[in-house]
């Protein structure tokens, strides 16, 4: 029985390993929340995995949560409520059973998102490596253009569980084999870099300006949400 489910407060039952994500005072709470989803994800190929009290953490979050969202629908997590473990087993094997299998290991950090449940995916140039204390899935960050886009998204009010995000140029590939696992993904390409590597591999795809350079010069921020509502929908 493997598998991932986070918990607003307690975890009823006692068949899995439970972790809790209660704030902790002093630190922030992202790079809180990132530890717990480290060691979550590296046992939820071997056992079901609880996070706990996720509620509390998600209202200091804010937009971050978003980025949360993203790393366990990867390993094919659920957000659940009070009900017993039990009653949510199935559903999380479920889920997992639809996934495109490499993004289940926890190895693979070039991906995160449920490609089966889907609708496009937001492809990337490279993973910038913000942090030095360790390797981090791709728009995971709490600091520059991933904060940005991610508000982006959020005020045309696409739900992270209809997205994929990974990065095309990377040791670790998916772009290719995501495209095969899912005919019916939408492909856009973040930034001049990611569309001639979508081009190369004869994928079609939609472009917009990578979130960076938005950011920086687009006089009228606006314009990006509208770019990515259109290539999105």
């Amino acid at each position: 029985m493997v598998g991932l489910l986070v918990f607003d407060n307690e975890a009823p039952g006692s068949h899995c390993h439970i972790i809790s994500a209660r704030p902790r005072r002093g630190w922030d709470p992202f790079v809180v929340i990132t530890a717990v989803l480290r060691k979550a994800v590296g046992l939820s190929n071997d056992e079901l995995v609880a996070i706990t009290h996720y509620g509390p953490m998600r209202r200091a979050l804010g937009i971050f949560d978003r980025m949360v969202q993203r790393v366990v629908y990867k390993h094919g997590g659920l957000f659940v409520g009070p009900a017993g473990i039990d009653a949510y087993v199935d559903f999380v094997q479920e889920i997992r059973s639809t996934q495109y299998p490499p993004a289940l290991d926890p190895r693979n950090i070039n991906i995160v998102g449920h490609a089966g449940l889907s609708q496009a995916v937001l492809v990337g140039d490279q993973i910038n490596l913000v942090y030095k204390r360790f390797r981090h899935w791709p728009f995971h960050a709490n600091i520059g253009c991933t904060v940005y886009l991610a508000k982006c998204l959020e005020k045309i009010h696409v739900e992270e569980k209809h997205l994929v995000y990974t990065n095309i140029n990377c040791p670790e590939q998916h772009v290719k084999a995501l495209h095969q696992f899912n005919p019916g993904l939408r492909f856009v390409a973040l930034g001049n870099e990611a569309a001639c590597g979508l081009d190369k591999l004869g994928i079609p795809f939609k472009k917009v300006y990578h979130p960076q350079y938005a950011k920086r010069f687009l006089l009228r921020r606006l314009e990006y949400d509208r770019m990515l509502e259109k290539a999105l929908f």
